[in-house]
């Protein structure tokens, strides 16, 4: 009996047709385990199944994933480079695959895994902005980050999330999270969309101000007439007992009801009077003689 000693090598590839998510189902209840140990052997990097074994129990070891659709190979231990034993593709009962295409077998890739330090600065200097959501592929998140940035919520929760990944080892984020595109694009593809939303705000702005700036004056005038016109009726009373009108403000049964408002004589006679009425923020004063309003 031979003493060579062999290893049974897995890299996360499973047959062509097959579904990952049953080739692991079909492992985890072959080997009588969780999903979630299953999943670690998924992570795209070499997994060592068997180890110091003979070439009859790798074999087995083999089979077994093979049953489930999942590809792996057997190398000596000394060899210096991996060695497949056994080179036909493997039988997947359970499944009926495609015809293979004339170059070879069809091998799944996975996702890539998730850089730790680019998640981590994404998070803190763009979290945000939902960036980092959009790396790890949470679309709606990101989305629902990047809509609310400017209520500064959005920020304090990435803020949390920086310290929950920063504190986070670097294997259990891979097995938690997966990359989704390349850092660079979704970095670029956010902050166009953030200028962009810039500028519609601003367009916004610059069509909604001038409107708020013409109510705002219509409800100053209103309010500056308003006492004007009380200011009229205190002199038409007092003209009717003097046969004139007053200058002295003191004269007149007159009180300013409305707040910020100003009223000023500015002359009056036995012919007639003038006076003009302003407020902070009106452009512009509001006059008013014996006849009625004479400007606005």
């Amino acid at each position: 009996m031979s003493d060579k000693k062999y290893s049974v090598i897995f890299k996360g590839d499973v047959a062509a047709g097959v579904q990952i998510d049953d080739v692991k189902q079909k492992l985890a209840a072959i080997f009588k385990t969780d999903i979630a140990k299953i999943d670690r052997l998924f992570s795209g990097k070499r997994k060592v199944i068997k180890k110091g074994a003979d070439l009859e129990a790798c074999e087995k070891a083999k089979k077994a994933f093979e049953r489930a659709g999942a590809i792996c190979f057997i190398e000596p231990e000394e060899g210096p480079e991996p060695e497949i034993i056994e080179s036909k593709p493997p039988e997947v009962p359970e499944v009926k695959p495609p015809p293979l295409p004339p170059e070879g077998r069809v091998v799944v890739r996975q996702e890539q895994g998730v850089n730790k330090v680019a998640l981590v600065l994404l998070t803190f200097f763009l979290g945000g902005l939902g960036v980092h959501k959009f790396y790890l592929g949470k679309y709606v998140q990101g989305v629902i980050y990047f809509l609310f940035f400017w209520t500064l919520i959005p920020g304090i929760i990435a803020f949390v999330e920086f310290i929950i990944y920063a504190c986070t080892s670097d294997e259990r984020l891979q097995e938690k999270y997966t990359a989704k595109g390349p850092i660079a694009v979704i970095i670029i593809a956010v902050c166009a969309g953030f200028f962009f939303m810039i500028a519609i705000i601003g367009i916004l702005a610059a069509i909604a101000i001038p409107q708020f700036m013409t109510y705002r004056d219509r409800a100053y005038q209103t309010s500056v007439i308003s006492e004007l016109n009380n200011l009229r009726a205190a002199e038409e009373a007092y003209f009717e007992t003097h046969n004139r009108y007053s200058d002295n403000m003191d004269d007149l049964d007159f009180i300013l009801t409305t707040p910020g408002v100003t009223v000023e004589l500015i002359s009056a006679d036995e012919e007639c009077f003038e006076a003009i009425g302003t407020i902070d923020g009106l452009r512009e004063p509001v006059l008013i003689d014996c006849n009625g309003l004479t400007g606005r």
